[in-house]
Order: C-alpha cells, then sequence, then structure tokens
C-alpha cells in the first residue's frame, strides 16, 4: 500500500481537531466507497446491505499540548439482519443489526492504541502511528471482511481472532436463510472457546428463558441454538478443558 504522508500536528491544535483530520486523512487513504463521518467519528464504507464502521475512540487523558490517543473498533452492521432481528425480538440477543463488533486489539494484538501527536510512542513500540494504523488496516484487517459476502465464505476464512462472539454471526446466517452456516458457526465458536460451552449448554437447555442485550451472549446463543434447531440438547459438544494440576514445585513458588 502507498501510504501519503499523514497530517501534522503541533502542541496548539485541540485532541477534536487532531482525530477529524486524522480520520479524514485515513478515509482518504483506504479509499472509496470509505469516508469520515466527523460524527460519530468513524470511518465507514457502504456496500449492498453492509455498513462497515471504522470507530475511533479518543482517550479521556487526551489534552491540547499533550499525548492525543485512540482506540479503533470494527463494527460492520446488515440492514438485512436488522429487519430479521426487528421480527424476532425474543430470539436475538440484540437487535442493532451488528454481526461483528471488535477491537482492533483484539484482531490485531500489536494495535495496543494508535497516537495521533504526543510522545507516547517514543517509549512504548506497540502504539501505532497514523500511517502504521493505515497499514495494519489494508493489509490485516479490510481485505478479511470479503468473508462476510456470505454466511459460507464466513465460516470458512474468517480467522479465529474475529469469533470472540457469536451471536451477530450466527443470527446474521439465519437472517440470509442459511441454518446450514448457522450450525456450522456454532460448532466453530464453540470449539475454539470450549470454556464457553457450560453457559452455552444452560441456554441449550431453557429455551424459554428471555433474551435481550444484557443477558449472557454464550447463554443466548445456547437458547437460540435450541429455537433456531441448531444444536439439539443431547448433541455432544466440544470438552471444556480440566484445569491442570501443578506441579510441587509450582505450588511451592506459588507460596511466595
Amino acid at each position: 500500500m502507498a501510504v501519503s504522508l499523514p497530517p501534522v500536528f503541533s502542541d496548539s491544535d485541540r485532541p477534536a481537531a487532531i482525530i477529524n483530520s486524522a480520520g479524514r486523512w485515513l478515509a482518504d487513504q483506504l479509499g472509496s466507497p470509505y469516508q469520515w463521518l466527523p460524527r460519530p467519528r468513524v470511518v465507514q464504507a457502504v456496500s449492498g446491505s453492509l455498513t462497515v464502521d471504522l470507530l475511533l475512540q479518543g482517550s479521556s487523558n487526551n489534552r491540547a499540548g499533550g499525548s492525543t490517543t485512540v482506540r479503533v473498533q470494527l463494527i460492520v452492521e446488515d440492514e438485512g439482519l436488522r429487519a430479521w432481528q426487528e421480527q424476532h425480538p425474543g430470539l436475538c440477543h440484540r437487535a442493532d443489526g451488528r454481526l461483528i463488533a471488535i477491537s482492533l486489539v483484539n484482531l490485531v494484538p500489536s494495535a495496543v492504541a494508535v497516537e495521533l501527536y504526543g510522545p507516547l510512542r517514543r517509549v512504548e513500540p506497540r502504539i501505532l502511528s497514523l500511517s502504521d494504523l493505515a497499514e495494519v488496516l489494508c493489509a490485516q484487517v479490510l481485505p478479511v471482511l470479503s468473508c462476510l459476502d456470505s454466511p459460507a465464505q464466513a465460516v470458512r476464512g474468517l480467522p479465529d481472532r474475529w469469533w470472540l462472539e457469536a451471536n451477530g454471526l450466527v443470527e446474521w446466517a439465519l437472517s440470509r436463510g442459511d441454518r446450514a452456516g448457522a450450525r456450522q458457526m456454532v460448532k466453530r465458536y464453540l470449539t475454539r472457546y470450549p470454556g464457553r460451552v457450560p453457559a452455552f449448554r444452560q441456554g441449550l437447555a431453557a429455551p424459554d428463558l428471555p433474551i435481550g442485550p444484557l443477558y449472557e451472549p454464550d447463554t443466548a446463543l445456547g437458547r437460540l441454538a435450541a429455537t433456531a434447531g441448531l444444536v439439539d440438547p443431547s448433541e455432544e459438544l466440544p470438552a471444556t478443558a480440566p484445569a491442570r494440576r501443578r506441579t510441587l514445585l509450582q505450588r511451592l513458588r506459588g507460596n511466595h
């Protein structure tokens, strides 16, 4: 990716103005259909029914003359999913049309934060510059979005780090009429995170439980799987690995 020079800031620039200028520059680097929306500070692209938002969340510690940093959150919404959620209010964990909502650091562990102006990068190399952010997005994040052309492609192509929560993805597959894809998503998620199986089983065994945005997401996923007939309650699920017993030496060290 050929990155043009980012804007240059000074101590007199206020954090809000820095973020606004940086967001506009970032949208230009990503190219069409990405555009900068000053409120709510997102770089946004709309393609068909999908809307991709890169939300730049300013730190509460930002000060003029000091450091201005942002954290980046990726949000993907689908109009078809939103309509389906509205039609099935008692079945869905949320009703915001989101199939993915995840912080950039969960997708790219090196992307702890992005410093747009200030001295922090000199002492913490994991903090990205604005140019670094553009390169990371173009190389490691945006290419993956092509996997959202269909639920089947998502099951095959989304990397493990993108599966921190599966509720939105499973609901999206059901909204597309792809029950097989929804079942595969549940299986892949539980295989990736077997420690979440107990909460999932609670919902699987009680499909009449009320579900809402404050409900435990894995229990909500289990209830959805039971109600939609994706997983049978008697079905074998990935086993939660038992805790390893510490050796004597480890126990002795833990006492000091």
